[in-house]
């Protein structure tokens, strides 16, 4: 059923792959891996640790084919508020669908289910390209037969996909791939480059009509409940900006998060051990949503409820990019406090993988909430759902203007307020010990970036790009805040000196229009208070 062939130094050959016709869970394959493979002990340490955290465990599940957990996906789906449109159901026990409101055809936009089959190819150093073939039998095609009978419509078409993942390293790396088989004589047919580690690939296949591009991220709020009762003390010391009443403190934070993810995910790690020396506050927001929408609510919600001297912006990946925007919106209305902005990861000059399309969609969710699991690659089963049954045309506003060298990006860096913030950068080091996960680009196995340094996410250039720069790190895009260098400069950050007494004013003091005398005090307590802000705040550098 499956079959391989590799290119290397010395031109194509045939490969050993070894074959699961099983449903293949993550147990299986690690028995099949000790019978078969006995010497590839990185492998084994792989789906060994993997398996340590395998589902349910807080409504979150490991790399499990869809048969095993498409009941939670749809119990959750139950539970939620649908504002999109959108409902996942189970189909004869082993496929999901995702039922579309908007649109006027009653069956199912995508079914997708995983074939009891999977495979592991070992890789060698000197190997540069594979090329996997799977062949269907009687029983596949039997499956989808029976699948587009009972609730496709003509418009469906078939779709083969590869469903990789690709292991470097003892618990190094770890990075996903989806890629289109193209159907040959025989059956189907993939290629990516490839060297230096194992590839476990599953068939997923999905009859689909299509979904609509998408302007809101059907998970946003989901996932940030889920993550709040995950880490309930964390969510409670760093509310939601939104949540509680405002803050009238000499200084305080909002972290503003990345892609698809949530406030909790940086400060989980931020203040694993600890609690914040200064108010804390997260913008919690939909990222599929225009860069320019994010910015404009978080203004609003700073100007609102946040009352300080001294304002630190901290953002992570896509999340610096708002809060780029915010800040350029407080200076011009003449915020009355000094801002800084911290930014990490953030694709200041884009990534390359804002450029794959509606492909990166069933990618984003990964990403997004694995910066929460950061022991192994574990997704809510409804999320993972998503990943499998949306295919938008386009990726959302919010996500394709991160591409490289788009205008929208080009022009904040053009006309950005560069002085107010320091940018971290990270370069992921594969043969290092930490572990990272990422998602693929063009087959490219090592790293989302094959040629150029990155966090697997970002490149590090790209992190870099704009304001000036911290210290480079070693790590992956999820990783930002368990270091040691940025933990230490964000929980110090505020290292106050001694100041002359000046006038306090309180930031939304009122203008009064009528009295020209009162309008001219208020003028000179705000110049006042410029002139001896630099005496205020003084920036701790980074150990």
């Amino acid at each position: 059923m499956w079959n391989a062939t590799v290119f290397g130094e010395s031109g194509w050959r045939k490969s050993e792959i070894v074959e699961l016709l099983s449903v293949p869970t993550i147990e299986a394959l690690k028995q099949l891996s000790r019978e078969r493979l006995p010497n590839e002990v990185g492998l084994l340490s792989h789906l060994e640790h993997e398996l340590d955290s395998v589902v349910p465990v807080d409504g979150l599940i490991g790399r499990q084919p869809i048969s095993t957990w498409a009941k939670f996906a749809e119990e959750e789906s139950r539970d939620f508020d649908w504002s999109t449109g959108t409902k996942v159901v189970v189909l004869d026990e082993e496929a999901l669908g995702l039922y579309w409101s908007k649109s006027s055809i009653k069956a199912p936009s995508t079914i997708a289910w995983h074939e009891p089959t999977a495979f592991i190819l070992p890789l060698s150093s000197d190997e540069r390209e594979v090329r996997i073939e799977f062949v269907p039998d009687a029983a596949a095609d039997d499956r989808s037969a029976r699948l587009r009978h009972r609730y496709a419509t003509a418009a469906h078409v078939l779709e083969t996909i590869l469903d990789w993942r690709g292991y470097f390293g003892t618990r190094s790396v770890v990075i996903d791939g989806y890629t289109e088989m193209h159907s040959n004589s025989r059956g189907f047919v993939a290629r990516m480059r490839a060297r230096s580690g194992y590839v476990v690939g599953r068939l997923l296949r999905r009859l689909t009509f299509g979904t609509p591009a998408l302007d809101r991220d059907p998970l946003a709020l989901h996932r940030e409940r889920g993550a709040a009762r995950r880490y309930a003390g964390v969510a409670q010391a760093c509310p939601a900006l939104s949540e509680r009443e405002e803050v009238v403190s000499p200084e305080a934070m909002v972290f503003v998060h990345g892609t698809a993810s949530c406030g909790v995910q940086g400060l989980k790690d931020l203040y694993a051990f600890s609690q914040p020396q200064y108010p804390v506050r997260r913008f919690e927001h939909d990222t599929f949503r225009k860069l320019t929408y994010n910015a404009d609510e978080l203004v609003q919600l700073i100007k609102s409820s946040i009352r300080v001297d001294n304002l630190l912006l901290v953002a992570h990946s896509r999340g610096g990019l708002v809060a780029r925007l915010a800040l350029d919106k407080l200076i011009r209305d003449n915020y009355p406090a000094s801002i800084a902005l911290e930014t990490l990861g953030t694709p200041h000059a884009g990534t390359p993988l804002a450029n794959i399309g509606g492909r990166l969609l069933s990618q984003l969710y990964k990403i997004g909430e694995w910066g929460l699991n950061s022991v192994a690659p574990m997704i809510s089963p409804l999320a993972w759902a998503h990943g499998f049954l949306f295919d938008t045309p386009e990726p959302p506003p919010g996500i394709s203007s991160m591409r490289e060298n788009s205008p929208a990006l080009e022009m904040m860096n053009l006309y950005g307020a560069a002085s107010h913030v320091r940018c971290w950068g990270a370069s992921f080091d594969i043969s290092g010990p930490g572990s990272g996960f990422a998602i693929e680009i063009e087959g490219a196995l090592r790293g989302a970036m094959y040629d150029v340094e990155n966090d697997l996410v970002v490149p590090t250039s790209s992190a870099l790009a704009f304001g000036s720069s911290a210290p480079r790190l070693s790590c992956s895009h999820v990783q930002y805040f368990s270091q040691a260098s940025v933990q230490t400069a964000l929980q110090n950050y505020f290292v106050h000196e001694p100041s002359p007494i000046v006038a306090k004013l309180a930031p939304t003091a009122p203008h009064n229009t009528q009295d020209p005398a009162a309008d001219s005090e208020h003028t000179a307590m705000l110049r006042l208070r410029e002139r001896y802000k630099p005496l205020r705040l003084k920036l701790k550098p980074p150990p």
